[in-house]
């Protein structure tokens, strides 16, 4: 990575944390500069206006996201039918840490209710993680713990699932008695639209 690369990336992670602390509302580039320990006016160099800037990072979160979900599950499997309700746990641990990277694409998520270029880039982000998904979830269909005649109604839902106890809990509330129900629920629901039969 040369000079130059190693300057717009200290920037975009200087970009990340005042997002992560400020949220979208309190983002400027006077924070991002403070953060970077570089003058507002070098901003400037790298990235034509603050939009700019926050349309880069906003890929640069999504494509950690995906990369991050894709290895989460990958970590996760083991094609037996405990290995699938293992997975299907899984599905929802990714939320319950305090992951900078769910932050990130969640913080993209909000962003994208009120800028078309980063929603189209969130959509994008959606379609890769919904066919990583997908991907694995064949895996268990191949032999036979699953079908997949439900496939694209059982992934929205989980994606669906997870975005709303994302926004419905904060940090503190995760792991709470209302929040362990809602769990319970979303994973008997995923199961029955993916037709698991214990064996």
């Amino acid at each position: 990575m040369d000079t130059a690369e190693q300057k717009k990336e200290q920037i975009l992670q200087a970009a990340f944390k005042v997002l992560l602390r400020h949220g979208i509302e309190g983002f400027s580039l006077s924070r991002v500069a403070a953060n970077a320990d570089i003058t507002t006016s070098l901003i400037f160099h790298y990235f034509e206006n603050k939009h700019a800037l926050i349309l880069a990072l906003t890929d640069k979160i999504l494509e950690q996201y995906a990369l991050f979900i894709e290895h989460h599950l990958d970590q996760k499997k083991e094609l037996t039918p405990a290995g699938f309700e293992r997975f299907v746990d899984s599905l929802f641990t990714h939320i319950q840490g305090n992951s900078t990277t769910v932050e990130g694409f969640y913080a993209c998520y909000y962003m994208g209710l009120r800028d078309e270029a980063i929603r189209k880039a969130l959509f994008s982000c959606l379609e890769a993680v919904q066919g990583i998904l997908y991907k694995n979830l064949a895996l268990f269909a191949d032999k036979g713990f699953i079908s997949l005649s439900n496939a694209e109604l059982a992934i929205g839902y989980i994606i669906s699932c997870a975005s709303g106890l994302f926004k419905m809990f904060g940090v503190e509330e995760k792991g709470t008695e209302k929040y362990e129900e809602l769990i319970a629920l979303h994973k008997k629901n995923i199961l029955a639209l993916l037709k698991y039969q214990s064996l």
